[in-house]
């Protein structure tokens, strides 16, 4: 059986797609808060610099710097009253192969997995 879709079935589908991924601007913090005053060299990226720009379902990662672990994330967008979360990982590329956090909602301040820092975090559906 052959299915053809009409056009305006195929722009309601992208229309629902694109209205359902949410842009946030995010900073990671050395210590395990996020501290708007915190030294500008604790933070990525540095506090003097604009916050980083994602949107939800895009793996970020956090620089990986000899010396410097990053503790905390924070999110413009505490995610309460929509249906998404965000989990952290032990490594960049948001694999979880060496620890991730549980999902993490309604707050603006995420934790790393437990024993690590954060190499990476994911927004996305729960």
């Amino acid at each position: 059986m052959r299915i053809i879709l009409s056009l305006a079935a195929v722009l309601a589908a992208l229309s629902s797609m694109a209205a359902s991924a949410m842009e946030y601007h995010w900073r990671s913090y050395q210590a395990r808060t996020c501290n708007h005053n915190a030294a500008p060299e604790t933070m990525f990226p540095n506090g003097i610099a604009s916050p980083g720009h994602a949107t939800s379902g895009e793996c970020v990662n956090i620089p990986i710097t000899k010396g410097i672990n990053y503790n905390s994330v924070e999110i413009d967008n505490d995610f309460h009253s929509s249906e998404r979360s965000v989990q952290t990982f032990c490594v960049q590329n948001c694999r979880s192969t060496s620890g991730y956090s549980a999902p993490q909602r309604d707050t603006y301040c995420y934790q790393p997995p437990k024993n690590c820092a954060i190499g990476s975090f994911l927004v996305s559906p729960i």
